[in-house]
């Protein structure tokens, strides 16, 4: 079992990767609202429900709910490089702003 597993997680590692870099380019362009919808939304949204209803609604073994929810990675990745090939992500941080009080 734990072979099939390391196995299956070494294949979708790669989106895995691709997902820290693209939360990581939006991290560090000021983009702290896509960065919490794209971590942690989609872990309580996603991640969670489909492993839960797969785990009770059907008689799939674990290798393969484990494989359904890893692949869950390459959708958060599209949607990652949506974000980014936006050009909206980038805020200049140094841009001073005078507000009057």
């Amino acid at each position: 079992l734990a072979t099939k597993l390391l196995k299956i997680y070494s294949i979708c590692l790669w989106g895995n990767c691709l997902c820290v870099t693209l939360y990581a380019t939006l991290k560090v362009g000021g983009r702290t609202k896509e960065t919490l919808m794209f971590d942690s939304l989609v872990m309580l949204f996603v991640y969670i429900p489909v492993s839960w209803a797969l785990a009770i609604f059907t008689s799939l073994d674990i290798v393969y709910i484990f494989l359904i929810v890893r692949m869950i990675d390459i959708l958060k990745a599209m949607f990652g490089i949506f974000l980014v090939s936006k050009d909206t992500w980038l805020v200049n941080l140094t841009k001073y702003k005078t507000d009057k009080i």
